[in-house]
């Protein structure tokens, strides 16, 4: 009798042991294969903190960032214009092709144009292209929480000042036109470098506009002086060479700042409880502390090997795609999209 009871009470506590040691085990091997894929990081001497991607930071008078961002603040003060928040030069979408707007519409473009806040954007965007350097002094810390209120507001003003270029260069003073839109590659330049994709993306597609308005122009009877169009093509060969490496450094910045600080945040044990319903909210739609902020809870606590497992796939995938982008023979294959 004793030895049926010994019996009975050996196997639970035989499959507690095996429980906790299997758990053990995988705990031990998820954390190895996420210091690991650390390791590789380090070594490859990636970007890991944020003062790899800014050794030095500009001097106030070198840095456009300022002036990029006034501009942006002013463009939120002007009157709602539906036409210059959809239309550029040279549109590839008939509907938002400045050439193709009515004689009516494209007066109402000149007067918002002639707006005193209108040139002052104008003129400092202008004035930020003249500047070499760049740093947005964003707080990048707060990862998936960091706000960006410029974009939207940035790419109406890059829309603004190729609408100027456009009129500048239908009035004749087609040079003055080319230096804008070189202004605006400059300018979209400035986005693609910042180390996050947003911002990236956001400068692809300034620059993208910038090429449309150029094609545009020269497609025009009378085309700039031969010196404008030699600095104009400059602008579009140093964006188009720096278009790889930008890439390569926003998604560093993806890696660094935004998932990479999420994850951090749970592996480390210190995601607040007010974080976590904010981002819970966003993700699932107002979760109020609900089904998805239980998740992130499994994922912290029960489920650690997980998300250490989740951690160490999410930097293997950013280390793939940051392989592929580098890679001519992968990226080169849809010529024309992106590089």
């Amino acid at each position: 009798m004793k030895k049926l009871l010994l019996i009975l009470l050996a196997i639970p506590v035989a499959g507690i042991l095996i429980v906790v040691s299997a758990y053990v085990f995988w705990s031990k091997t998820e954390a190895g294969a996420l210091h690991g894929v650390r390791a590789q990081i380090k070594s490859g001497g990636l970007p890991t903190v944020e003062a790899d991607f800014f050794p030095q930071i500009p001097p106030a008078e070198q840095n456009a960032a300022p002036l990029l961002q006034k501009a942006a603040g002013l463009v939120k003060t002007m009157p709602e214009d539906d036409v210059l928040k959809r239309c550029f030069p040279g549109s590839a979408v008939e509907k938002n092709s400045t050439a193709l707007l009515s004689g009516k519409r494209l007066e109402e473009v000149r007067a918002f144009l002639r707006e005193p806040v209108a040139g002052e954007v104008v003129q400092l965007l202008m004035e930020a292209a003249t500047k070499d350097e760049c740093f947005f002094g964003r707080e990048y810390s707060k990862g998936a929480f960091l706000e960006l209120p410029e974009m939207s507001p940035m790419m109406q003003a890059v829309r603004l000042l190729l609408n100027h270029s456009w009129l500048m260069a239908a009035d004749g003073d087609v040079d003055t036109a080319a230096n804008e839109i070189r202004a605006a590659l400059k300018i979209s330049n400035f986005y693609m470098q910042d180390p996050i994709l947003i911002s990236w993306l956001v400068g692809a597609a300034c620059e993208q506009m910038s090429l449309s308005a150029m094609m545009s122009l020269c497609g025009k009877a009378e085309v700039p002086a031969p010196r404008s169009l030699e600095l104009l093509e400059k602008s579009v060969k140093e964006n188009r060479s720096n278009a790889r490496a930008s890439l390569v450094r926003a998604f560093d910045g993806e890696r660094v700042f935004f998932g990479g600080s999420i994850f951090e945040a749970l592996v480390s044990g210190k995601a607040r409880r007010a974080e976590m319903q904010a981002l819970t909210g966003n993700l699932s739609g107002q979760d109020r502390w609900g089904g998805m902020a239980f998740i992130f809870w499994l994922y912290q606590y029960p489920l650690r090997p997980l998300l250490m497992a989740a951690e160490a796939a999410y930097l293997r995938f950013m280390l793939a795609a940051r392989s592929d982008i580098l890679d001519p023979k992968i990226s080169g294959r849809h010529p024309g999209k992106l590089f």
